[in-house]
């Protein structure tokens, strides 16, 4: 199994849209720091205000490509039946191909992060916005991983990656943010003081980062394992399609 998930980690790595998306990042990370770089040094934390902001981003610019990588080559190139065939459990596959994305993201954001500090450097960024930056730079790094294992139960249960790319991509944009937020404006809901949105990896990963145990709990079990276990659990008495 370990060979499998090299094998495909270097598979991945290797992938010009997964590499494309990942330098257009790191472009955009370097090209809205230059008037800061350049010119007066009172406007870095503006810059580093904005990179902020673009983290939110990120999560499209690399999620989308390490989503298709990942989950939607697994179907294309009949991969996951041929790997199934060779004796590897459906458990183990989906555990391995989780695991690859928190590898692969975490690649991606540690490269990120390595920038992010150059760019301190030579801007001269107070302390203190750069360490915000990195804060709100891995807090995307975890909502990446929280939708990607929500979006796996779609994958694997519907065998269908397309429409789990739509759902990530709904997700990470904000669009089923505001779809909830409208609906909780129902006044069943309102009156109960009730937001949907609130249910959203993003606001609990936030409040994870802000420091609340109860919050890295929901990350993890919540978001992360226990859609693992209900993949597995339906995925493991699915028939595969050929």
């Amino acid at each position: 199994m370990r060979n499998c998930m090299r094998a495909d980690l270097v598979r991945v790595l290797k992938k010009g849209s997964f590499r494309t998306m990942l330098i257009i990042t790191m472009i955009l990370v370097a090209a809205t720091g230059l008037p800061s770089i350049v010119g007066a040094k009172e406007n870095t934390d503006t810059y580093f205000a904005f990179i902020t902001m673009l983290n939110n981003f990120s999560n499209l610019f690399i999620g989308i490509p390490v989503f298709l990588a990942v989950y939607s080559d697994d179907f294309k190139s009949r991969a996951m039946q041929t790997v199934i065939g060779f004796g590897v459990s459906r458990s183990k596959l989906i555990i391995c191909r989780l695991l690859e994305v928190i590898i692969i993201v975490a690649m991606c954001y540690a490269i990120l992060s390595l920038e992010i500090f150059v760019l301190k450097l030579i801007s001269g960024a107070s302390t203190k916005v750069f360490l915000s930056c990195i804060k709100e730079l891995w807090s995307s790094e975890i909502m990446m991983v929280a939708d990607c294992s929500i979006c796996m139960i779609i994958v694997y249960v519907m065998q269908n990656a397309t429409l789990a790319l739509v759902t990530y991509i709904l997700i990470e944009s904000g669009a089923i943010g505001v779809m909830l937020g409208l609906a909780s404006m129902i006044p069943l809901l309102k009156n109960h003081n009730i937001q949907l949105g609130n249910f959203l990896p993003n606001y609990v990963v936030t409040k994870m980062m802000e420091g609340e145990a109860f919050a890295f709990f929901v990350v993890i079990l919540g978001y992360i394992a226990l859609p693992l276990y209900v993949t597995m659990k339906i995925f493991n008495s699915k028939e595969l399609e050929f």
